[in-house]
């Protein structure tokens, strides 16, 4: 019983010495990436999003350099504890560190022994952002998971999505107004890609499907082109991958 309670004693001080140091000497995100969701901010309609999803965005605490107020921050570390102290969720986190307050929509992992984030996945699902896909997204190279799905981009994909070297499970720009041709580029995810790759309904994708998508052989669970204008036939090489 006491080895128990010793047990338990030494993982809660664990946990409220990360809790009360976080935010002092960790690492801050590479520029080049914070611009990357200031581009999506600022040119895809953030302030119109949908409630709740702009929160913490360009929040005050972050511009004045504050770690705590870190894009990543506040989801990851309580998922990183979930499971230790029941009933912790995030309005009990905020009461332990008040000033935190991630990004929602950005989500991160963590590394507690280096004190860095790193940025893997956006997720704004049907949240009412406009505009073009920002070219600049090709600056999160850790990124895996891109949800974009049902809201109202336009423009071609930037060929720059082509350079997310990790990117692995889903991209879904869906339901949305995306036009011009799909991007050979994005046949380089072929060492990584494995999950998700939907483009179809409401779109305006024109020209012929890349023959490099055929590429993407790990791809095993859904692979969607539907009700675009694609034109030509399709690649022999398509069939290469897991899903069909």
């Amino acid at each position: 019983m006491h080895q128990g309670i010793e047990a338990l004693v030494l993982v809660l001080s664990t946990l409220f010495a990360h809790v009360h140091s976080y935010g002092q000497g960790w690492e801050i995100m590479e520029q080049n990436q914070i611009i990357a969701l200031l581009e999506l901010y600022k040119n895809n309609g953030g302030g119109n999003w949908s409630e709740g999803q702009s929160r913490n965005w360009l929040n005050p605490g972050f511009a004045a350099g504050a770690p705590y107020n870190h894009p990543c921050n506040e989801t990851d570390l309580f998922d990183y504890y979930y499971g230790i102290l029941e009933g912790l969720d995030d309005d009990g986190l905020s009461e332990l560190y008040p000033d935190q307050g991630y990004w929602t929509g950005v989500e991160c992992s963590l590394n507690f022994t280096s004190k860095s984030f790193t940025l893997e996945a956006l997720k704004f699902q049907d949240v009412n952002a406009t505009g073009r896909v920002p070219t600049q997204l090709g600056y999160l190279t850790d990124l895996t998971t891109m949800n974009f799905r049902a809201n109202q981009f336009s423009s071609q994909m930037p060929t720059e999505l082509g350079a997310l070297s990790k990117f692995r499970t889903r991209l879904s720009l869906d339901n949305n107004k995306i036009s011009g041709t799909i991007p050979t580029q994005l046949g380089s995810w072929h060492r990584t890609f494995e999950k998700k790759l939907n483009l179809n309904h409401n779109n305006k994708i024109s020209g012929t499907i890349p023959t490099q998508l055929g590429s993407l052989t790990g791809c095993e669970s859904q692979f969607r082109l539907t009700s675009n204008r694609l034109t030509g036939k399709i690649p022999t090489q398509l069939g290469n991958m897991s899903i069909i």
